[in-house]
């Protein structure tokens, strides 16, 4: 991922309680160690256990004439203005918490209006995915900052 001129300021947080549902806004969360966000259905453990979104993938899926299969499926947890480069292994601080980017990766779906165009979707390589690896508060306004190795 590219770094611009924004900062990496935590802009949103939604929760999805149940499939189907609602999607609740926060201002402020808990985030699980080894869970999640508290509260979503996604809170079960695992590598996909939040996911990340910069507004700047947000704003390219609205901009574009047909959407992408996935457009609809992928739901962030965490919006921010911007996400520097990450990859898989790299821990961030968000508020209290810690996570740790587990994939960055998705695979495109060949039934996709973009994929049987052959265009390029940038969310392959941008989708962020992470497991909570300390427990912690969360609000919206809070700096993500890469840990060092």
């Amino acid at each position: 991922m590219k770094t611009n001129s924004k900062t990496n300021t935590l802009a949103g947080i939604t929760r999805y309680p149940k499939e189907g549902g609602q999607r609740e806004k926060l201002e402020i969360a808990h985030l699980i160690e080894d869970l999640g966000l508290e509260g979503d259905r996604h809170a079960e453990g695992g590598d996909f256990q939040i996911s990340l979104l910069s507004r700047e993938e947000q704003q390219w899926m609205s901009a574009q004439s047909e959407a992408g299969l996935c457009f609809k499926r992928y739901k962030e947890n965490l919006l921010f203005d911007s996400i520097a480069e990450l990859a898989p292994g790299d821990k961030i601080k968000v508020g209290d918490a810690t996570l740790q980017i587990s994939d960055t990766d998705k695979q495109c779906f060949e039934n996709c209006p973009l994929f049987s165009r052959k265009e390029k979707c940038i969310l392959t390589g941008r989708q962020l995915f992470a497991k909570v690896v300390k427990s912690g508060k969360i609000k919206t306004g809070d700096e993500m900052k890469k840990e060092a190795p």
